[in-house]
């Protein structure tokens, strides 16, 4: 068997020991046991190769920069750590669905306010967003305005009021939403529909 080479583990038989070899000598092999550290000489025929090790395979060069910076060598497993590495991944739960909070008698309430902009009637509930939503996607019924129907008609075709920018008529429709909501929760505190909403909101029912 010639292709044993020093440092490389065997298993010496008939015994089991595991050994390192030190040099091959024609039909004999001078081994040293890599428990007791005895070195003897055996029959080259009662030697078996075991699979190499990883940890012989790192150099000892390579081990000392690791410990230096307080870190294992990749090729060297770490048992003591495995358990913690499992116990702090996180738990994937599948993501929920976002939740449209609707409400008929808050739109009917909306409905009943003259235009927040020019205070004509009859007006229209305008659903808007100030977080960008995406264009199909519903907006919930609390975040809405009173509009009359040109105005209504004039924000769909530019995005904007008459005289504001974007962010001038987000921040006008903030405005008027926050003091509507306010009265509308001073009068029905008990709304149904609001309070299911918001169960169905934070997961309380499918």
């Amino acid at each position: 068997m010639s292709n044993l080479s020093p440092g490389q583990e065997v298993t010496v038989s008939p015994s089991g020991i595991t050994a390192e070899v030190l040099y091959v000598r024609g039909d004999s092999v001078r081994v040293r046991n890599v428990n007791s550290g005895k070195e003897r000489t055996v029959a080259i025929k009662n030697v078996t190769p075991k699979r190499e090790s990883k940890v012989l395979s790192v150099g000892a060069e390579e081990l000392a920069a690791a410990r230096q910076l307080g870190m294992r060598h990749p090729s060297i497993p770490n048992p003591l750590t495995r358990p913690i590495e499992r116990a702090v991944l996180p738990v994937l739960r599948p993501v929920p669905k976002p939740v449209t909070l609707t409400s008929p008698a808050y739109l009917a309430y909306v409905r009943n306010h003259p235009c927040c902009l020019c205070g004509a009637s009859p007006s229209e509930a305008h659903h808007w967003s100030h977080h960008g939503g995406v264009m199909g996607s519903k907006v919930d019924d609390y975040r809405t305005v009173p509009l009359c129907h040109a105005h209504h008609a004039y924000w769909h075709e530019r995005g904007t009021l008459p005289g504001m920018d974007r962010v001038g008529s987000e921040a006008f429709f903030l405005r008027f939403q926050r003091d509507a909501l306010s009265d509308w929760n001073a009068k029905r505190v008990s709304d149904g529909d609001m309070v299911d909403a918001l169960i169905r909101a934070i997961g309380g029912q499918s």
